[in-house]
């Protein structure tokens, strides 16, 4: 596969919706536009310790109340795997507030190098017409030459949780 077709899978928009009061690990596989498996979006939960909800489910659609949850925003794929966590505070409003994104991680297999990685958070308290959104950045080089940044995100409105790749 020539650099300029892997680069393309990368650049490809991929999202996922999945609802927070779930409190399971959620899933789904991405595919490009000739059907071949490109990788695994996902969120899942960091429970409390002494927890026995640790059972996978499918999607399924639940409000989440008010309150505190973190999460593990996740890209999985054969040459990028990716995650970071937020924690997330849905006020008595309803709107969510992403009160912090840390703790990014990445193994990435050649032909890739990552040259650097960081995360930021865009908006940090959901408006009623904007989401709440936070990013983990990484600028990729090729053994073909080029540099490119990709990002996964995490995006919070109506308490429904969003992500996906750019």
């Amino acid at each position: 596969m020539k650099a300029t077709e892997e680069h393309n899978d990368f650049l490809r928009v991929s999202q996922a919706q999945f609802h927070l009061s779930l409190l399971k690990r959620q899933e789904q596989k991405i595919y490009n536009e000739n059907g071949e498996y490109v990788g695994t979006l996902g969120i899942e939960p960091v429970l409390s310790a002494g927890s026995n909800d640790n059972i996978m489910s499918a999607l399924a659609s639940y409000k989440v109340g008010t309150g505190n949850s973190t999460w593990k925003i996740y890209w999985y794929s054969g040459t990028v795997n990716y995650h970071f966590y937020v924690d997330i505070n849905i006020s008595s409003t309803g709107l969510a507030t992403i009160t912090r994104a840390y703790n990014g991680w990445y193994f990435i297999t050649p032909p890739y190098t990552v040259k650097k990685d960081w995360i930021s958070i865009l908006r940090k308290t959901e408006t009623y017409t904007l989401p709440a959104e936070a990013r983990y950045h990484l600028t990729l080089n090729s053994i073909w030459g080029g540099e490119w940044t990709i990002y996964l995100y995490a995006r919070v409105k109506d308490q429904t949780l969003y992500t996906g790749t750019n």
